[in-house]
């Protein structure tokens, strides 16, 4: 993939020199502004019609073959999908998924990814593939705020791009380089791919992160970077390895918010800081959490409150400013975090991103 040449502009005004964009983060210094919503996205689901057995669904020990009176399957997730369990392996499913995320102005899904050929990576696969071939789908009973003249030729309407978990064993900055380049070299030039100013996008998540130490990750990122103009967006707030990265982000905020912080200002240091270091600045809300049906031994809830929590984390972080808003998540079933329809709230969720994510763009 070709390196695009920089140019920095600068003015001339009242005899001193102006630099553009230096007070704002990488996207804007770039040269668009464009605010995006993105929503952490699972792939690893699985039914015994499309990929030969159950996977994922019966996490904490649960059993899907069961259905109770209500017509509820006995699955590892506090809530349960509408209209049923689903394979992310079927293009049917993934279809109906971009259509949610085109209806809702979901920008990109960052799917999980935890290594080289196993469930996720295939799985991944035919959600590039869908959504390279999906432009501006509409679910029939919606209205949506963008046109289909926003998505030319074989442009994909929401892009996607990939969270990297782990680095698998061992963990070391070889194991990390060879990951990304085969993420790269696979999937970068995908029409469907995440991308900034031609440049595609990879967020990389806590657990990771914490494999290895600042100077290995800058060393993962110079090996990189040497054959991939990419970037990198990093789940930590610590302002020296958001300088290392292109951007910071936090995963999910549940820990902060049972706690009681103010999240308001969460959202402001942690925007403060990418924008100090000239990067890319994400806050993340959520609906709610609760994993207390997967055979955790500490159970974490932040109640939905009937959406309050949802709208309250959102007004807060538009008002911190940042590039992106992250969506934690679109279908992590297991930790009752998704928006996607359930047959307890329905299309609830939907509707609230759609009407929070106009307000943000």
């Amino acid at each position: 993939m070709k390196k695009p040449i920089k140019i920095l502009l600068i003015s001339i005004f009242s005899g001193g020199l102006i630099m553009f964009g230096l007070a704002k983060s990488a996207l804007a210094a770039e040269g668009t502004s464009k605010k995006m919503a993105m929503a952490f996205y699972y792939t690893w689901y699985g039914t015994p019609e499309v990929c030969g057995h159950w996977h994922h669904w019966p996490e904490g020990g649960h059993n899907p073959e069961k259905i109770d009176q209500n017509g509820y399957r006995d699955i590892g997730a506090t809530n349960h999908p509408a209209p049923d369990v689903y394979d992310s392996n079927d293009p049917s499913v993934i279809r109906r998924h971009l259509a949610l995320c085109e209806e809702t102005g979901i920008d990109a899904l960052i799917a999980t990814w935890w290594g080289v050929g196993d469930y996720h990576d295939k799985a991944l696969k035919v959600v590039l593939q869908e959504a390279k071939n999906v432009v501006a789908l509409v679910l029939s009973n919606a209205t949506t705020n963008r046109s289909i003249d926003d998505h030319k030729g074989n442009e994909a309407a929401t892009k996607v791009t990939i969270y990297y978990e782990t680095i698998r064993s061992p963990h070391s900055v070889e194991s990390a380089v060879k990951d990304f380049l085969y993420i790269l070299d696979s999937y970068g030039d995908e029409p469907a791919w995440l991308k900034v100013n031609g440049k595609p996008v990879i967020f990389v998540y806590g657990r990771a992160m914490g494999q290895l130490g600042a100077d290995d990750w800058k060393k993962v990122l110079t090996k990189v970077k040497a054959k991939h103009d990419a970037l990198f967006i990093a789940d930590t707030g610590k302002k020296e390895l958001i300088e290392i990265f292109d951007g910071g982000h936090s995963y999910n905020p549940v820990g902060a918010i049972v706690r009681g912080v103010n999240m308001g200002e969460n959202y402001a240091q942690l925007v403060k800081t990418c924008r100090e270091a000239g990067k890319i600045a994400c806050a993340t809300v959520i609906p709610g959490y609760d994993d207390s049906n997967i055979g955790r031994t500490r159970a974490i809830v932040a109640e939905r409150r009937n959406g309050q929590l949802y709208r309250e984390l959102w007004d807060l972080a538009m008002k911190a400013r940042p590039d992106w808003i992250l969506i934690t998540s679109f279908n992590e079933w297991h930790e009752g975090s998704e928006i996607e329809p359930s047959k307890e709230h329905g299309r609830f969720y939907v509707e609230l991103t759609r009407e929070y994510g106009g307000k943000f763009k």
